[in-house]
């Protein structure tokens, strides 16, 4: 028995008529009466009494609507089974992002995730850009976000999902902040404060905040390095002296006093990179993390 005459003759009995029938498959009325011909032939039997009042199914006729509509709806509900498992996401996957953006930003983004995908694996790492690019090298995650873009040698696959804030702050007991509450520019540029800086060996193109030091044109005063962003955060808050920080970062320490922002003329901006290995297909579980972001503009 040939499934796409049933189906065809399923339609005809639901809609009463071929014409009607014949609109819904969108097939001339000839090819549909002569696919019900071959199922009655295949049966060997009638399916439909014609009489000038239309077209009723005889008893094979509704033995046959009976179980085409039982083998339809299994179909139907096959399919979204499959659609419904294609939705699960398993296995494990790895999202590298700089250690901000991990403590301050993803976590309810990963909660939801997981919670939507409870038999999916999920690894936060977190560290520098030039780390993170070493683990998508190596396959040991499956996608980035960071704020400094590859060079277009690096192998990877990079596009601006987002963009932050960075303020220039200063731990309010430091003997600066005890000083002054209220900094300008102006004041550091004439002042002694060390910045603290991002390891400049652990970004080859420049981290956003070296820029924005050289456009402010602040003085080259003596600073210490680190290679993560809240242990500058923690150098500040310790006194050691100020540096440049994301906003979501240090909006909380700032409001509650513990930070001191300085003014600056005009926002401090920087975009932020989603980043995949070149030569591999992003995994659902990118794309479906990706789409999240995007949707909640970052």
């Amino acid at each position: 028995m040939n499934l796409l005459h049933l189906e065809q003759f399923y339609e005809v009995a639901r809609a009463g008529s071929v014409s009607t029938g014949a609109r819904k498959l969108r097939l001339s009325q000839p090819a549909l009466s002569k696919s019900i011909k071959l199922l009655e032939a295949d049966l060997g039997t009638k399916l439909f009494t014609r009489s000038k009042r239309g077209m009723f199914l005889t008893t094979a006729g509704k033995l046959a609507f009976e179980h085409a509509g039982r083998i339809f709806s299994e179909a139907r509900s096959l399919a979204d089974e499959i659609r419904t498992e294609e939705n699960v996401l398993s296995g494990d996957w790895c999202l590298g992002a700089s250690d901000n953006l991990a403590i301050h930003v993803l976590p309810k983004f990963v909660a939801g995730m997981k919670a939507d995908h409870p038999a999916l694996r999920i690894q936060l790492y977190s560290g520098t850009s030039a780390a993170i690019k070493d683990e998508l090298l190596a396959d040991r995650c499956d996608a980035g976000l960071f704020y400094t873009p590859p060079t277009s040698s690096e192998g990877f696959r990079f596009e601006k999902v987002a963009e932050t804030e960075f303020w220039i702050v200063l731990g309010a007991q430091s003997p600066w902040g005890k000083r002054k509450k209220k900094w300008s520019l102006a004041d550091l540029r004439t002042s002694d404060i060390p910045r603290i800086e991002s390891r400049h060996k652990d970004y080859a193109g420049g981290f956003p905040a070296h820029f924005h030091s050289q456009k402010l044109d602040l003085p080259g005063a003596p600073y210490l390095e680190a290679n993560l962003h809240e242990v500058k955060k923690q150098l500040v808050l310790a006194g050691a002296g100020y540096s440049f920080l994301v906003k979501h970062a240090v909006d909380r320490d700032v409001s509650r006093g513990r930070l001191l922002r300085v003014s600056t003329p005009e926002p401090l901006l920087a975009p932020i990179y989603w980043v995949t290995r070149k030569g591999r297909v992003p995994n659902r579980a990118s794309v479906d993390f990706l789409e999240r972001i995007l949707r909640a503009k970052l």
